[in-house]
């Protein structure tokens, strides 16, 4: 194999095993919350869908670990850290959550900012005679945006767990002048306390 080549294949593995280090990281720290939190007594109103706190994890095109804190009078604080190969993303949101008829239901809406740091990494490769040359071209960004969310949100009753879904419609710029948008669906898994 090719030094170019071997080097290459070398970074990726190291980039796949980081990735599935994280993931395991993130799982570890969710069972270690679900263990504290299940062992911890109620100290609210007694009704079991009181909380002011959530930790998981949010999937969508922003997916990353999301943190929750609930203030007074429904208003709510949600960060969200997102990964991507080459690519870390923070995510700010301000969230008005009210109550539905239903026990344990909330909706949410509110709006915030996001940015994003990493580039993306291409590879092409040349062919000359009986070998092989890989080139690699790295692109160094950034990206700053706002953002909008509007969701829904049940907590379960017995258990300290919190379903969530929601729309997170977004507009951001680069540094090369690049406009994106997306309207950003997702599903999120969070333990309460």
């Amino acid at each position: 194999m090719a030094p170019q080549l071997k080097s290459l294949y070398e970074f990726n593995r190291r980039s796949v095993r980081t990735t599935q280090h994280i993931y395991k990281l993130v799982i570890l720290l969710n069972i270690i919350l679900c263990l504290k939190l299940s062992a911890q007594e109620k100290t609210q109103s007694g009704t079991g869908y009181e909380y002011s706190n959530t930790i998981g994890v949010r999937l969508g095109e922003t997916s990353g670990i999301s943190y929750k804190h609930i203030f007074d009078k429904g208003n709510a604080f949600e960060g969200i850290i997102s990964f991507w190969p080459y690519t870390v993303g923070a995510t700010g949101l301000y969230e008005k959550h009210l109550q539905t008829l239903v026990p344990g239901l909330r909706w949410y809406f509110g709006g915030g900012g996001h940015f994003n740091i990493g580039g993306y990494r291409r590879t092409y490769y040349r062919y000359h005679g009986d070998y092989n040359t890989a080139y690699t071209y790295h692109s160094n960004a950034f990206a700053a945006g706002v953002d909008g969310i509007i969701g829904v949100e049940y907590k379960f009753k017995w258990i300290p767990l919190a379903l969530s879904t929601d729309i997170k419609p977004y507009t951001e710029i680069n540094n090369y002048g690049t406009v994106n948008m997306a309207i950003d669906p997702g599903i999120g898994v969070k333990f309460t306390y």
